[in-house]
């Protein structure tokens, strides 16, 4: 007997000590995600029924389709519409905001899931990308 799928919800954060504006210049387009996010080799945005998407080649050589639902001064919503993570119904959040002495950037999904190993698969896809980001600007 199968057992149903569960809502997970990963989220993952960090603090950089950088203007928030600075940041989202560099993450916030939809499009750059292959600059700052290691596992990403290629992004290329399409334009498919008059909404956007990104097709994402990783380093390994899989491949992620991803539409976007939001866009907003600072943060940005996106679902997984195919790829090989072991996830459906695949929603994101990614974030940036100011605090004191720099900003946090907010990383968050829900999905679901039937593979007990999918939360710490998209844990370790939102920490390698959050830690390129201390690299690039140090922080906690």
């Amino acid at each position: 007997m199968s057992e149903e799928p569960h809502r997970d919800r990963v989220e993952r954060w960090i603090d950089l000590p950088a203007k928030a504006e600075t940041v989202w210049a560099h993450i916030g387009p939809f499009g750059s995600v292959a600059e700052w996010h290691p596992a990403v080799a290629h992004c290329k945005l399409l334009e498919v029924e008059g909404e956007t998407h990104r097709h994402l080649t990783l380093v390994d050589d899989a491949h992620l389709l991803e539409r976007l639902t939001e866009h907003g001064p600072h943060h940005y919503r996106y679902e997984l519409l195919e790829g090989p993570l072991p996830v459906e119904n695949y929603r994101a959040t990614l974030t940036c905001f100011e605090e004191p002495g720099g900003c946090r950037v907010f990383w968050s999904a829900t999905f679901d899931a039937e593979d007990p190993s999918a939360d710490a698969i998209v844990a370790g896809i939102f920490e390698s990308g959050l830690a390129a980001l201390q690299d690039r600007y140090g922080g906690r």
